[in-house]
């Protein structure tokens, strides 16, 4: 069990039933087709392979973004707590070895490394330095507490080489807030169960189990990545069916969700 993770968090890092249905739960889903495009365009995909350009992805769970790398040039190292999670992760790279060069042993050398471990915990890569670090899938918004998560982008940047990318997804709070007295009723509740502001139990995740996860106000974000020394290149807000831009005539408060991608200076 890992302190730093919430109890419910704890849980889902354990679990081998969701590692295993992952990809047939969100095959259809539209942003996983669209974020890949978003990482390819802020990281330049792709690139030349003699140039060893390399990505962290942080929370890989079964490797989608990884496999995007592998066939596109760049090294990357996956991190998940889930070993499940890396299981699948192994399975569906080696699956596509005949097409592309993808090397799964161990060892500094190779172009996709899988790693378990939680990736609050950086001192892990203290040897390494990266191009670009990926966090897709509210992966930040499992991170319990502002103060942590603003502790660990700063942390993160010693890992990444100066100009280093840093790519996010996360969840809008402003679309989930509800107004008036049932607003108010809903932080009575919060604070009652030492939730922070934007805090989520998502009761029954998948039909497993409840699930911790932070949900960000566009000014909550955009603060939460100046103050932490990156600076941001692409701040997206995602429209209704989250396969591109939320239209400029419609309100904030409706997207669904955020994109970013950052520079650590």
């Amino acid at each position: 069990m890992c302190r730093d993770l919430h109890p419910t968090v704890q849980k889902y890092v354990n679990s081998a039933r969701l590692a295993e249905t992952y990809d047939e739960y969100f095959c259809r889903t539209p942003l996983f087709a669209f974020d890949c495009g978003f990482i390819a365009r802020h990281l330049g995909l792709p690139r030349d392979p003699a140039k060893e350009y390399s990505v962290l992805d942080l929370g890989c769970g079964t490797g989608r973004h990884l496999l995007l790398c592998a066939e596109n040039g760049c090294r990357a190292v996956g991190v998940d707590l889930n070993p499940h999670m890396l299981v699948e992760a192994k399975k569906k790279l080696l699956s596509r070895r005949k097409r592309r060069p993808v090397v799964l042993t161990p060892g500094h050398d190779e172009q996709i490394r899988l790693l378990r471990g939680n990736f609050i915990d950086i001192s892990m890569f203290d040897r390494d330095r990266f191009d670009a670090a990926l966090m897709m899938f509210s992966t930040l918004g499992l991170v319990e507490g502002g103060k942590k998560r603003e502790e660990f982008l700063i942390r993160l940047r010693d890992v990444l080489r100066p100009g280093g990318t840093l790519i996010l997804h996360v969840h809008n709070e402003l679309r989930h807030r509800r107004p008036g007295l049932f607003g108010l009723l809903g932080d009575l509740r919060h604070m009652a169960r030492r939730l922070e502001p934007g805090d989520h139990i998502q009761h029954n995740y998948r039909g497993e189990l409840d699930l911790y996860l932070h949900y960000f106000t566009p000014g909550e974000l955009r603060e939460l990545i100046d103050r932490t020394g990156y600076e941001i290149k692409e701040f997206m807000l995602l429209n209704e069916t989250r396969d591109g831009p939320l239209e400029s005539t419609l309100d904030p408060d409706c997207a669904n969700g955020f994109l970013v991608a950052a520079h650590s200076p």
